[in-house]
Parts: structure tokens; C-alpha cells; sequence
């Protein structure tokens, strides 16, 4: 019986801690002025800074787009915010295609290529990536920024 009881214990908190999901994503789960993303990544375990010098090798872009504009919600003075709540984001200064639009949660994020519209200013998001308790519920991720990576110049 005294082992039962250890064993009792380490399978119940063994069963209580938190198993995050696989997360998966769809060109639905973020959309810009109403048009879903052409395509979608998901980076389970990876931040954002610095993707992107990785963005063509993930969509398999021509290697002649330069990535060189970021703006990410959670700098300070962004022009880029979001609303939780309501699952929207907009940004002060118009965006112009291509654009890749990165939604960070926990220790993940997804990263969401978009070639139209040509201007963009407003949009929504999905919370994607999840955790289940131990009580067996899914609880999803806070979002803990939101980044839009341009391109100024098409290099030829």
C-alpha cells in the first residue's frame, strides 16, 4: 500500500500539468480588409525576431525579396495594435503587398504571407496555439504581439 500512494501522487501530478498541443494553422485564421492569407507557417517552440531572413525559405519565395520592414505591436511608440477581445488589429500607416503577418503566443508563433490586398490597414486574427489543463480543458494562448514584415524593394 505505502507504494500505491507515491505512485497515486506522481500520476496525478503527472496528469496536472499542462500538455501544450500541436498547433496548426489555416490561411483563415488572419485575414487583412477581409482577404484570408494566401499562405501559413507555424513555428511551435520559436520567436519572431529576426524571421525575416527566413520568410522566403518558408513560403519558397524568389530570394530577390528583401524583408526589411518590421513592425511589431509591442515596440514602444508601435503604430500597430491589436485588441484581444475582439480578435482585430489595425495599424496607423498603410501596409502595401506583400506582407507577412506574424501572431505571437506563449513559446510559438505563425507566420501568415499575404500578396493582396494592395493597401491594408486594419485586419483579424485566431488564437491558435493551446495548452489542455489538467482537468482535460483547451485553454488558448494570450497573444503577446503581433509583427507585420515588409518589403520596400523587390530586388531584380
Amino acid at each position: 500500500m505505502k507504494i500505491l500512494q507515491p505512485l497515486s501522487i506522481i500520476l496525478m501530478l503527472a496528469f496536472a500539468v499542462p500538455v501544450t498541443q500541436a498547433a496548426t494553422c489555416a490561411t483563415t485564421d488572419v485575414t487583412v480588409e477581409g482577404i484570408n492569407a494566401f499562405a501559413c507557417k507555424t513555428h511551435p517552440g520559436e520567436n519572431d525576431t529576426g524571421y525575416a531572413k527566413d520568410i522566403n525559405g518558408d513560403f519558397n519565395l524568389d530570394t530577390s525579396i528583401i524583408w526589411d520592414g518590421i513592425v511589431k505591436s509591442d515596440d514602444p511608440g508601435s503604430t500597430l495594435m491589436f485588441d484581444e477581445a475582439n480578435k482585430t488589429w489595425a495599424i496607423t500607416d498603410a501596409i502595401s503587398a506583400p506582407f507577412v503577418v506574424v501572431i505571437k503566443a506563449s513559446n510559438d508563433f505563425a507566420s501568415y504571407l499575404f500578396t493582396l490586398p494592395e493597401v491594408a490597414k486594419t485586419g483579424t486574427f485566431s488564437l491558435i496555439f493551446s495548452h489542455v489543463t489538467g482537468n482535460g480543458q483547451t485553454k488558448f494562448h494570450g497573444l503577446s504581439h503581433i509583427s507585420i514584415y515588409t518589403v520596400s524593394l523587390i530586388h531584380i
